[in-house]
């Protein structure tokens, strides 16, 4: 459901409407209206398109800011499904709708990220756990009888830590 904008979308506005539900009033208001002119046999057939989930998150981020700080954690940018450039023009909109937003966001560093958002702080990941990693694997290939402490230096060396990454994320999400 997530792996599109609109799943996203629709995954920020539940989120935010389950912690505060006094949102529920900004985000269903405009629903509420076209139900009552439709009908109820019609107002199904209206769907929640991309624009209007936009619409409705922008608006939430409007009334969130005038009594809250708010903060987004977005992680996995980069396994959007769609173009990156509608994922950064959805960003800029979000970030544009309160000044005291922030955005904490991962991805795999695309060209097209690393180009607009090269002018905001970043932690590089993998730069600050490579001996958590290390030992991870070590604990990992360790942990079978029939592999050496050899192998264990090739691994981390030889795949420069993609090997190990993996293995990581199987338990840790970055």
């Amino acid at each position: 459901m997530q792996r599109n904008l609109a799943g996203f979308l629709r995954r920020i506005l539940y989120q935010a409407i389950n912690h505060h539900e006094e949102f529920a009033k900004t985000v269903f208001e405009e629903r509420l209206r076209t139900h009552i002119h439709l009908g109820p046999d019609l107002a199904w057939r209206d769907p929640w398109t991309e624009v209007k989930l936009q619409r409705l998150l922008l608006r939430l981020l409007n009334e969130a800011h005038k009594c809250m700080r708010v903060t987004l954690f977005i992680d996995g940018l980069d396994e959007y499904e769609g173009n990156p450039h509608d994922t950064l023009a959805l960003l800029d909109r979000i970030r544009g709708s309160c000044m005291s937003l922030k955005l904490c966001i991962s991805s795999r560093p695309w060209t097209e990220f690393q180009a607009k958002l090269s002018h905001d702080p970043k932690l590089k990941m993998h730069e600050l756990n490579g001996s958590d990693i290390d030992r991870y694997v070590d604990d990992q290939i360790s942990s079978h009888l029939c592999y050496t402490s050899g192998i264990i230096t090739r691994v981390v060396r030889d795949a420069g830590r993609v090997s190990s990454n993996r293995l990581t994320n199987q338990h840790v999400h970055i």
